[in-house]
């Protein structure tokens, strides 16, 4: 096994950063030709959002401010030795080599303390006709790029339910702005995943159901969101409000606050 010490066992991003680590290194090298042993801790001496890296024989310590910032310092050691990672995953140059963590050592305070995108989770080009695991796997791409916020945005009726005073629902699950894509009956669907309609496609099966497409759609956000925050991204949620009586707009925050707690 690749020698690895945490600061702080239990910390999930923490761990992530160690298993990230462990991962890109066994992509190139065996454990045989690691020389080193790795040391990730959590630093309140550091400033905020800065990260250090310090090579003193055969032990390099990554530490950060807190436990996103241990988890750049992976991402920029990774960097060094040849690393590239883009967007649409990770790349390796030609001149990569371990001999280039000898004697290296780093401090970094980014230009921009708080990096990051807002995605509206409206259209069917955005990762809101993602599954699950795609969506996920471009959250962790994004933590890659060293980014530390992400805000999802939601229009009314797609990712969160309101109770009505009558009793009755406004469920979620209202993709793509509230308008129905029907595929058409055309050769491209041949190359779709989806069958009918443009939605999650493993949430197509009961997209009918007002119901359960509803809980699909929470179930996904709040699963990406979790994804989001064990890779070290501060989660904002923004929403778009259109009811014009105070009590109905509070409602609506009470049901986001409900349905995302995080």
């Amino acid at each position: 096994m690749i020698p690895l010490r945490l600061s702080e066992a239990h910390n999930s991003t923490l761990a992530y950063a160690a298993e990230e680590l462990a991962y890109w290194l066994r992509q190139r090298f065996s454990e045989a030709e690691i020389p080193f042993q790795f040391d990730l801790r959590v630093s309140e001496n550091h400033p905020p959002f800065c990260w250090s890296i310090r090579t003193a024989d055969d032990t390099i310590t990554l530490s950060g401010h807190n436990a996103a910032c241990v988890l750049h310092a992976v991402y920029t050691l990774l960097e060094q030795i040849g690393y590239v990672f883009e967007i649409d995953g990770a790349h390796w140059r030609s001149d990569a080599s371990l001999d280039a963590l000898r004697d290296w050592s780093l401090d970094v305070q980014p230009a921009v303390n708080w990096r990051g995108i807002r995605q509206h989770l409206n259209f069917p080009m955005d990762i809101s006709s993602y599954p699950l695991a795609e969506a996920k796997a471009y959250i962790r791409s994004l933590a890659r790029l060293r980014l530390n916020h992400i805000t999802f945005h939601s229009y009314p009726d797609q990712w969160y339910e309101v109770p009505l005073p009558d009793g009755k629902v406004r469920y979620a699950g209202q993709y793509f702005y509230g308008q129905r894509h029907d595929i058409p009956d055309h050769p491209i669907r041949s190359v779709l995943r989806n069958q009918r309609t443009f939605c999650i496609p493993e949430h197509e099966a009961e997209i009918d159901d007002e119901p359960r497409n509803s809980r699909n759609a929470i179930t996904w956000l709040h699963a990406l969101i979790a994804e989001a925050k064990r890779v070290g991204l501060r989660v904002q949620f923004s929403f778009e409000l259109r009811e014009r009586i105070m009590e109905e707009s509070l409602a609506t925050v009470e049901s986001i606050l409900t349905s995302y707690p995080e």
